[in-house]
């Protein structure tokens, strides 16, 4: 299980949780497709970042392997180099995964040249 966030200040971004699953007795990895996930953006102090209401649902992506993902809106209240800490939650069938992920608020600059 992999959460892939990079946070722009000022921009929306997505959140993105790949590959959740759950080991079975036997020790085989099934992917979670129907899990309920959801993520909420704190401060240093654990208090939840204003502009967004949380917790922000995170969609199971049709045809994927345990992939589910979910919008940010640009009116989240952060500035270029704050340190937060995503907090996720995955449940499917009575199992609960939590995720704590740090995350570093970047300002998004034009580079010269294509991209």
């Amino acid at each position: 299980m992999r959460v892939a966030l990079t946070l722009y200040a000022g921009n929306s971004t997505r959140i993105e949780l790949e590959g959740l699953g759950v080991y079975s007795a036997i020790d085989t990895y099934a992917y979670a497709n129907s899990a309920t996930v959801t993520a909420t953006l704190v401060d240093s102090d654990g208090d939840a970042l204003s502009g967004v209401t949380w917790p922000l649902t995170l969609a199971y992506e049709a045809d994927s392997d345990g992939n589910y993902s979910g919008v940010v809106a640009e009116t989240l209240s952060v500035s270029a180099g704050d340190s937060i800490v995503a907090q996720i939650t995955a449940t499917d069938s009575g199992e609960v995964g939590y995720w704590e992920v740090p995350v570093v608020v970047e300002a998004r600059t034009h580079r010269s040249g294509y991209g």
